[in-house]
């Protein structure tokens, strides 16, 4: 699937209900606020900590007077997250793919491992491995 329906659809099964939207206000509001408090102890010259103070006073605000008022800014804001989490999610798989998948694959075959066993034997009837069996005791609960 691509990327924009993954989003679509996370978007569309969206919690946007009241107490869903008061959280977000609050929490997101909080945030900000706090970031901007702490640009402003720092002395940053900026005019974005102005921004950031105002942004989240708004939402807290809005959060506790008026949360279905937020309807569409926790919709963008959740879309630019699942959008974020569905990049970094394929970014850390194939990271993982290439630094650990990859490397064990190579050390295997250096060493002549078939961890699978998958080479065929035509003359084998069945390629089940009988197992051990186990004893009840393996199964009791631990208290």
């Amino acid at each position: 699937m691509s990327w924009i329906s993954d989003v679509r659809d996370e978007l569309f099964k969206l919690d946007q209900s009241p107490k869903s939207l008061k959280k977000f206000g609050l929490l997101v509001g909080t945030v900000f606020a706090i970031i901007a408090l702490w640009m402003i102890l720092k002395d940053t010259s900026s005019v974005l900590k102005y921004i950031l103070g105002c942004v989240g006073l708004l939402l807290i605000l809005f959060g506790i007077l008026y949360p279905n008022l937020l309807k569409p800014v926790h919709k963008v804001w959740m879309g630019l997250a699942f959008t974020m989490g569905w990049l970094v999610s394929r970014i850390l798989l194939i990271i993982l793919f290439i630094f650990v998948t990859i490397p064990i694959g190579i050390i295997t075959r250096l060493f002549g491992k078939d961890l699978i066993d998958h080479k065929m034997n035509k003359d084998q009837t069945s390629y089940w491995i009988p197992k051990k069996h186990l004893d009840k005791s393996h199964f009791e609960k631990l208290y």
